[in-house]
């Protein structure tokens, strides 16, 4: 009788385990995909930033007037790039920390026996 009871406690067990590695997989798969999603997020600030400065360094080169307008808008690309920059490093601080989460997890899910 025991071993019944016992038998019953580890199937239990085996589908509480079974139930949290499916858990576990998919927070996994939404990490990579926030991932990916992040990954093109900085791709495209990081070439909108490029493209800026070239504009910049174009006209810097033409030796246009530096009137007051060119100046304003000198300041107004400089803002950008920073507002751009600020973004792109939240992003990357965004997904720092969900690598760290997905280690966690891993571990987690190694803990518990389960290969994600």
């Amino acid at each position: 009788m025991k071993i019944r009871a016992r038998v019953a406690t580890i199937e239990g067990q085996e589908k509480s385990l079974d139930t949290r590695a499916e858990v576990l997989e998919g927070k996994e798969r939404a990490l990579e995909a926030d991932q990916a999603t992040l990954d093109s997020k900085v791709a495209k600030l990081q070439a909108e930033i490029d493209r800026l400065r070239g504009s910049i360094a174009d006209a810097e080169k033409s030796g246009g007037p530096t009137t007051a307008a060119m100046e304003e808008w000198k300041k107004d690309v400089e803002s950008r790039v920073k507002i751009i920059q600020k973004k792109a490093m939240d992003l990357l601080d965004r997904e720092e920390k969900l690598r760290k989460k997905e280690e966690e997890l891993r571990a987690l899910a190694s803990q518990l026996g389960v290969n994600p």
